[in-house]
């Protein structure tokens, strides 16, 4: 699918996707309204939580098998807690519309073995991104699939991008009840689509879950100049 910009109503060019995809006309757009901002930077930013980068791999020669132990093949990247950490990481980490030109990410191992990497994880530190963990266990997560052949993939980025922007800089309301974001690949499936998922701890008695529906896709569909776009559509499911 052609990559375009983000277009006004009337169909005229306004801003353009929020993308860290350095090969689009995009990217090159949004480094120019950057160059054009001043902010000093010297001083190190705190977060005000820890975050952790996970992955979750597979060895190229199982990568068709669904009997894969997931803990197994799940381990912690790096972390971080200011705003220059995660900007020195985030640049380096690819942005979902370099996967669906058939691409896939791959590590090779300290032993050697090639792995493809499945899924990149944002999490709470202290939170394991499995269900298994406490603080999932009681909760749930909703999931966003957004198929190659319905969505612009540079709008999937923005989506991407907002979700975990929104959740580190905590500017997301009831976004305290959210543990940690997975984006996995699934475009070398049978039925190829790229999910985002959102991962809540139990809501208590006093939250609706649809509440923080809409705080999240209102977050994920919000463009560079302040509106909100079109909020995607997501599943709630219970762990």
């Amino acid at each position: 699918m052609a990559e375009s910009t983000a277009v006004s109503v009337n169909g005229t060019k306004k801003y353009p996707f929020l993308t860290f995809n350095k090969n689009t006309e995009d990217h090159t757009k949004l480094s120019e309204l950057f160059e054009s901002t001043s902010i000093n930077l010297d001083k190190p930013l705190s977060l005000k939580t820890k975050w952790v980068i996970w992955e979750q791999i597979v060895k190229m020669a199982d990568h068709n098998h669904n009997n894969v132990d997931y803990k197994e093949h799940t381990k912690p990247l790096v972390s971080f807690d200011s705003v220059q950490a995660f900007w020195n990481l985030w640049f380096n980490i690819p942005q979902p519309s370099e996967l669906s030109t058939n691409k896939r990410l791959a590590r090779e191992c300290s032993d050697g073995s090639e792995h493809f990497v499945d899924a990149i994880m944002i999490f709470r530190d202290g939170i394991q991104p499995m269900w298994e963990d406490p603080l999932n266990k009681e909760g749930g997560h909703f999931d966003y699939r957004f198929r190659p052949s319905d969505v612009q993939q540079l709008a999937v980025d923005e989506y991407w991008n907002n979700i975990i922007l929104g959740l580190v800089g905590s500017t997301i309301p009831l976004g305290e009840y959210i543990n940690g974001v997975r984006l996995v690949d699934k475009l070398n499936s049978r039925f190829p689509v790229v999910r985002i998922e959102v991962w809540f701890k139990s809501l208590g008695q006093e939250n609706d879950p649809t509440q923080l529906m809409k705080s999240i896709g209102t977050c994920m569909a919000r463009k560079l100049d302040g509106t909100v776009g079109t909020l995607p559509k997501g599943d709630l499911k219970w762990h």
